[in-house]
């Protein structure tokens, strides 16, 4: 997708960053009025190596991302100031999350918003392991009472339940440190299932939006896996595997070198040892197609348990939410075999997104949108319709 539009108001212009561990996904989008905006570009570009390390060579990967950049503005004046706006997911498996709970005594018995404030100030305090990202309320009480939204409400004792995400406190540095010195205006870093949970309450249909949702997203070095739950995440973890280590295993155990291991994952495996052909795959490769499933399963089964084993998929899958498979670290046929082992339909994404692999550089414009980081400006361009009924996600960062 490829736009051009010579009278975009630069002020509307807004690019979604999505740094993978692989890969750096950017989208471009304009603002069209103040609750929709229109992808104008899409870029996907590989670093020349992955980011797996918790120092960043500055300058390097600030040149990467300046060439990155032209590649997706190409006319921009490089002579000119560009204060470009950015939101921002951060690369590899430094997340943490917890559920968080905090009280306080409500002065003069009616719940302002200060006292939000005040009961975030608590839960910060008490998340020491990061930068904090994300403090997302999952549920409020008034005197042991649950209630949906406490503003204005009366009583004796106010309490929260947060679900807090945070990200190491070192290579936010990095990543800030060098998106300053590039004179971006950074709305924020946003973790990847606040991404996705933007776009899927903008996107989905009335019925998909009360459904739950369980994704694995497996990219090359990172694994995802978030439950959400009434449009509210309940679980997020970040495992540092992914497809790449399925890739070194078939090298490793084939005794291959890792560049053909790749080409035999992609173009032959799948998670499928029920073959009985030992047939050869061809005179390239002597090894059997049993071979190589035998090894993609073993280690996605691991990574599976791993997940299973940190957050209950036991307790999700008994709530019988949809299956949501993201990235190309997954093997071919892990649809079947994890809606098989769980029990669990299938979530079309072709339903919210037509390119999958962009869903969280787009989601984080959702998001923007959502939480209203960047506004739109009209001073330039008339004013469009209003053409969207979103669902804001309460995110009090």
């Amino acid at each position: 997708m490829n736009v051009k539009n010579t009278k975009l108001n630069k002020k509307n212009i807004i690019y979604g960053l999505d740094f993978g561990t692989t890969s750096l996904k950017i989208s471009k989008n304009e603002l069209v009025d103040a609750h929709d905006f229109k992808v104008i570009d899409y870029l996907r570009i590989r670093y020349p190596e992955p980011l797996t390390k918790k120092v960043v060579d500055f300058s390097q990967f600030r040149d990467f991302i300046i060439r990155s950049f032209n590649k997706i503005d190409g006319d921009v004046d490089e002579t000119a100031l560009v204060e470009r706006k950015v939101l921002v997911t951060l690369p590899m498996s430094y997340y943490t999350s917890r559920v968080v709970q905090v009280s306080m005594p409500i002065s003069g018995n009616r719940v302002e918003h200060e006292h939000k404030v005040e009961l975030i100030s608590l839960a910060r305090e008490k998340c020491k392991d990061g930068v904090i990202l994300h403090t997302a309320p999952l549920m409020y009480k008034i005197d042991g009472k649950v209630i949906k939204d406490p503003i204005f409400r009366t009583g004796s004792a106010l309490s929260m339940d947060l679900f807090v995400v945070s990200y190491n406190e070192f290579i936010y540095e990095q990543f800030n440190n060098i998106i300053t010195s590039l004179n971006m205006q950074l709305g924020k870093f946003i973790a990847p299932p606040f991404s996705f949970i933007n776009l899927f309450l903008n996107k989905a249909g009335v019925k998909d939006k009360e459904q739950d949702i369980f994704c694995i997203d497996m990219g090359g070095e990172v694994t995802y896996a978030y439950y959400i739950s009434n449009g509210l995440l309940r679980n997020f973890i970040s495992l540092p595997y992914g497809g790449e280590i399925i890739s070194r295993d078939l090298a490793y155990v084939l005794k291959t070198k890792l560049s053909d291991a790749e080409r035999m994952k992609v173009t032959y495996s799948s998670i499928n040892t029920e073959i009985e052909s030992e047939d050869m795959i061809n005179k390239d490769f002597n090894y059997s197609l049993k071979d190589i499933n035998k090894i993609v399963e073993a280690r996605y089964e691991e990574i599976i348990t791993m997940i299973e084993d940190e957050i209950e998929v036991s307790t999700i899958v008994d709530n019988r939410p949809k299956l949501l498979l993201l990235g190309k670290g997954n093997p071919v046929g892990a649809d079947k075999f994890l809606s098989e082992r769980w029990d669990l339909e299938l979530f079309d994404v072709a339903t919210i997104s037509s390119q999958p692999e962009h869903i969280y550089a787009v989601g984080n414009i959702h998001y923007s949108q959502n939480n209203e980081i960047f506004l739109y400006d009209a001073s330039d361009t008339k004013k469009g319709l209003f053409t969207r009924i979103y669902r804001a996600v309460e995110d009090l960062f």
